[in-house]
């Protein structure tokens, strides 16, 4: 994914003169979007599906989300499978991700899940779906599918970065958004807000009375360090910047940072730039990127973990609770 523009994640930038030129190109994506979802026969799984989606580019948190969710559902007694489409991975699947798989083949996401859950990427979800119940899913956790019309949810859980909102409000390519925050929120069963509860959530945000919103955060936890070792930071991820700031948060002093392209593959000659430019500080990247690197570029680089706290947690095990009776019937 390459850097969004400016005018992209300002509130004013509906305003800048690439948005307003670009601004029937947005209506055009709209309704196509629209149109494809609006007429989709989605088929029905043989289990519960749970949908986690975001309507911005970009990351929000679906990943670790995603984990955190297999965790609960785990607990309740459940056999959740994540489905995801292998981004990154040149693999079509359906397949299940196994720990020999390399992120050039299923994706950077589905090798770091497929370390604690069982996973099948799918670029065809409804296949995808049928793959999973078939090795034992009573609950599938669909990771990044609210504009994947080809698999019918039972539960939709819409994430919403607290910080970043919606951006200028624009649909792409004026803007960051996949599609209509309000065409979104009809399909929403409940709203993720990511960020402190420090952070006010997004005014902008077309939140329905009626609909559950939960409040949750990502914190970064210091790598296993001597004290005050310095780091430099680097990543290829959606919104760089927010691992940075969660690195300061756990108390790391930065020297340097370098940002590359979402899911980008490294190659030796970028590991030996980073050596070169860390100099005597210590190399940290995300568990997302390290299951990019070979086995032999890892030499000397140190992971950050990304922990996720949830604050409404009773009203997330309750809607978990409410589909996962579900499959008392199956």
């Amino acid at each position: 994914m390459i850097k969004p523009p400016a005018f992209w994640t300002s509130p004013t930038g509906a305003h800048h003169p690439a948005a307003i030129l670009l601004r029937p190109l947005s209506a055009l994506y709209r309704i196509a979007v629209e149109r494809k979802l609006r007429t989709a026969m989605p088929m029905a799984a043989a289990c519960p599906v749970i949908c986690l989606g975001n309507i911005s580019m970009g990351g929000v948190g679906k990943t670790p989300m995603a984990d955190f969710l297999c965790d609960r559902l785990s607990t309740m007694g459940h056999r959740p499978f994540i489905l995801m489409r292998g981004y990154g991975g040149k693999e079509p699947g359906p397949m299940r991700v196994k720990r020999e798989h390399q992120a050039a083949d299923v994706g950077d996401e589905a090798v770091m899940q497929a370390r604690r859950w069982p996973v099948i990427i799918a670029r065809d979800r409804d296949m995808g779906a049928v793959a999973a119940v078939e090795q034992g899913a009573d609950i599938i956790v669909m990771d990044d599918g609210m504009q994947n019309p080809s698999l019918r949810k039972d539960l939709t859980l819409l994430m919403i970065d607290g910080k970043a909102g919606l951006g200028n409000g624009l649909v792409f390519p004026a803007g960051p958004l996949r599609e209509s925050p309000n065409f979104a929120m009809t399909r929403a069963d409940a709203v993720i807000v990511m960020g402190p509860l420090a952070e006010d959530v997004p005014p902008d945000l077309p939140i329905a009375p009626e609909t559950p919103m939960i409040r949750a955060s990502i914190r970064t936890v210091a790598p296993d360090l001597p004290v005050d070792q310095p780091v430099f930071a680097f990543c290829g991820i959606g919104r760089p910047e927010k691992f940075y700031e969660g690195l300061r948060a756990a108390g790391v002093t930065l020297t340097g940072t370098r940002s590359f392209a979402d899911h980008h593959p490294y190659t030796d000659e970028d590991i030996q730039a980073l050596h070169e430019a860390a100099g005597n500080a210590a190399l940290v990247t995300t568990a997302k990127d390290l299951a990019r690197l070979k086995i032999e570029q890892r030499t000397g680089i140190a992971v950050a973990d990304a922990r996720l706290d949830v604050y409404d947690l009773p009203l997330l095990d309750s809607l978990l609770a409410r589909i996962g009776a579900r499959t008392d019937l199956l």
